[in-house]
């Protein structure tokens, strides 16, 4: 085989030499191309990810503070199939008559709804002492 360089003991030396520097060529192409912020991107995008992880779930878990329901009071007469009753805000409200509409509500069963007027009641009005009998 003569011509290509090689002998039947293997490649020259100036062979290898050769081969070794197109290698050092081609590995220097590479660690040229690379791009300089590359090394920062991989922590970066786990730091990111870390404090999405962290930080979703605690907001979705936090508790939505509850909305005070208008509680009202209504006026004048309800007549059985008239129109309803003219109705204003409990804070509006004379605290007797308001205490009396939350006694209206315990003896028509709607205890839930007495309990909503009650704690509210309870907070405008914390020194009521309803008039005995």
């Amino acid at each position: 085989m003569t011509g290509s360089g090689t002998t039947p003991e293997g490649p020259s030396a100036a062979h290898d030499a050769r081969v070794l520097e197109a290698a050092r060529a081609a590995g220097a192409r590479i660690r040229d191309r690379r791009r300089p912020g590359l090394s920062w991107g991989v922590p970066l995008a786990l730091a990111a990810g870390l404090a999405v992880g962290l930080l979703v779930p605690a907001l979705l878990q936090r508790k939505a503070e509850p909305v005070p329901a208008v509680l009202t009071v209504p006026v004048g007469v309800v007549t059985r199939g008239g129109a309803p009753a003219k109705e204003i805000p409990v804070e509006q409200a004379p605290a007797d008559a308001w205490y009396q509409y939350i006694q209206q509500l315990l003896a028509a069963g709607e205890i839930a709804e007495a309990e909503r007027h009650l704690h509210r009641f309870v907070e405008l009005h914390p020194d009521y002492h309803p008039p005995s009998r």
